[in-house]
């Protein structure tokens, strides 16, 4: 179409000036491109929409070898745009990256779950055929497949080794010492293996493959890489729940539901203004406060409850503390919160606001861009960008945070004394000088998929829907093993009430340890309908919101334009009516008096 050809065209002149590198500084590229294509405003405008979910760019950038199909599912299931269009974006992301693509074979259907695996299953009996070598490997061959299929992967190896000192070309002796390197039994068992086409062992496989068994190992490259972007796809979705629908402070947990009620529930006491928000409308993210609840509206603008303040202690208690109001009437375009003592604010675009205690530069985030999430804890602030590495402001005198220096994260939570990070993989890293309560003793842990912490006790969600947490327990807050079905975790604890709450894969909400102030109240509530539909319920209510709220300001708009009008011919500025009387005059037919 004329208008893809102009803007593939733009974008080789943007590569040609300022580098591949540009791309991920997308309101840059979108100025250019309006003025290199202004005709191509719609174009654009969903171009732009993929750029700013860096992390599909980021895929196209490190691996080049990425089917197009796959791009165009993931902008389909993230972004929600039609098929045809994501087909168009897809196309200008191959070509601005010089990547080949076919797209005969894209259909308006996403590729089955079980598609790849079933043709690796049906065909695996193509790799363990020894008969393509010669008398002295063959029984070497069928010896190393015995002790895989038994499970003794130390000779299996070294029959491998064996294999390839006789022939170091021998592409089934590295695909079968990475097989027994990662104990796995099978063939098809390496499409669930993280990173196996990056491997090694892989390459050299599929180096010296012949063109049979060359086919086969593409087959697991893109099936593991299928599920590599499912599996990241589910991380975001829980993590983003924990950090916008639901949040826990020490006193109160709350939650924001997909027909747009906002609820608070618990208190530091019994007013708890903190809790007052039933009379707000509109929301669609929300985070509990140190003694404040702060809401997200689906227009971008902010609300707070009220009266809410947050105290730096300083260095001692009574006479030096410091107490701070907030005003974020300003702040605008934003798409989550997260608040301790202070409030940070995550924009669309990327940067970041915040307000509150800032005695330890906890709200310098000025600088901070590509940020897709951000967390808090007391005088701490972390927010994770776009390409996995963590940047981290506040206290550090109480540890070296060295999280900065991690790489491949998905989620991140945080804690006055530590840094928790979620990577691709599954596993967790955590940084920070307190493992008073063993909270950092999460190294062995594996298919993770979402993280949150109180403090003393660290809580994993497992891909499985089961929940693992770190040995601190007093108050059973960490009786976690028996609940199922879990896509997310938030913990509260203080003194005496601590308590975990898990929502499952319906929406609703169950809960361990103690209950008191009412915060047992939170199970009644059900945030969404279903974990896989979660984020398109609240898109949609989303765009209903701003609707409303259009249409309100249309109508508020077009009442002060009726009353101008009426005032201008002398009538009643409410109904329109005319006016009787010489010194009171009043209205006719509503009977107010006439105030102008």
């Amino acid at each position: 179409m004329e208008n893809e050809a102009k803007l593939i065209e733009a974008l080789n002149s943007i590569k040609n000036t300022y580098g591949v590198s540009f791309i991920y500084k997308p309101e840059k590229v979108k100025s250019i491109l309006l003025d290199l294509a202004p005709d191509c405003k719609k174009e654009i405008g969903i171009f732009i929409n993929v750029l700013n979910h860096t992390e599909i760019v980021k895929m196209l950038e490190s691996n080049p070898s990425i089917q197009i199909e796959q791009i165009i599912c993931r902008i389909v299931d993230e972004i929600g745009m039609s098929n045809a269009w994501a087909t168009v974006s897809a196309k200008l992301l191959f070509e601005y990256f010089d990547l080949e693509y076919d797209l005969e074979t894209v259909s308006d259907e996403h590729p089955s779950e079980t598609d790849l695996t079933s043709e690796i299953i049906e065909n695996e009996s193509i790799l363990m055929k020894p008969t393509a070598y010669d008398s002295t490997i063959s029984p070497l061959i069928q010896r190393i497949q015995i002790f895989l299929e038994d499970g003794d992967y130390l000779e299996a190896v070294k029959y491998c080794d064996r294999v390839l000192d006789l022939d170091p070309h021998c592409a089934m002796g590295y695909l079968y010492k990475l097989m027994a390197e990662r104990q796995i039994k099978s063939v098809s068992d390496l499409c669930g293996c993280m990173d196996v086409s990056k491997d090694r062992l892989f390459i050299r496989a599929l180096s010296f493959a012949d063109d049979g068994l060359k086919k086969e190992l593409q087959l697991i490259a893109d099936e593991e890489n299928r599920k590599s972007i499912k599996r990241c796809e589910t991380m975001r979705s829980a993590s983003k729940i924990q950090e916008t629908i639901i949040s826990a402070s020490n006193y109160h947990v709350a939650g924001v539901c997909s027909d747009g009620t906002v609820w608070a529930i618990g208190g530091k006491n019994r007013d708890a203004p903190e809790c007052k928000v039933s009379g707000w409308k509109n929301i669609v993210a929300v985070s509990a406060g140190s003694e404040f609840t702060v809401g997200v509206k689906a227009d971008g603008h902010v609300v707070i409850t009220d009266n809410a303040t947050c105290t730096d202690y300083g260095s001692g208690y009574g006479s030096n503390w410091t107490t701070y109001s907030f005003d974020l009437s300003g702040w605008q375009d934003i798409v989550a919160v997260s608040s301790n003592a202070h409030i940070v604010g995550l924009r669309s675009n990327g940067t970041v606001v915040a307000q509150g205690v800032n005695r330890y530069g906890e709200c310098n985030v000025g600088g901070w861009t590509n940020i897709i999430s951000i967390v808090t804890a007391y005088e701490v602030t972390a927010g994770l960008r776009a390409d996995g590495t963590v940047l981290i402001t506040g206290n550090k005198e109480k540890g070296d945070y060295n999280a900065q220096q991690w790489r491949d994260i998905v989620a991140i939570a945080a804690t006055m004394y530590n840094i928790i990070g979620l990577k691709r993989d599954g596993t967790l890293v955590c940084t920070g000088p307190n493992n008073t309560f063993g909270q950092c003793d999460v190294a062995d842990w594996k298919d993770i998929i979402a993280i949150s912490s109180n403090g003393w006790t660290t809580f994993g969600v497992k891909a499985d829907g089961t929940v693992v947490a770190t040995k601190r327990n007093s108050w059973g807050e960490a009786d976690v093993y028996s609940m199922r079905d879990v896509v997310a975790v938030t913990p509260m604890g203080q003194q005496n009430i601590f308590a975990t709450f898990c929502v499952k894969n319906d929406g609703t909400i169950v809960s361990t340890g103690t209950h008191i102030n009412g915060i047992e109240r939170a199970l009644n509530k059900r945030l969404f309908h279903s974990f896989d539909t979660w984020e398109v319920e609240f898109s949609e209510y989303k765009e209903k919101a701003k609707n409303n709220e259009l249409q309100t300001q249309r109508r508020i708009q077009q009442e002060l334009q009726q009353k101008e009008e009426y005032r201008s011919q002398n009538l009643c500025q409410y109904c329109g009516g005319s006016f009787k009387g010489f010194f009171s005059k009043k209205c006719i037919k509503c009977g107010k008096e006439k105030d102008y």
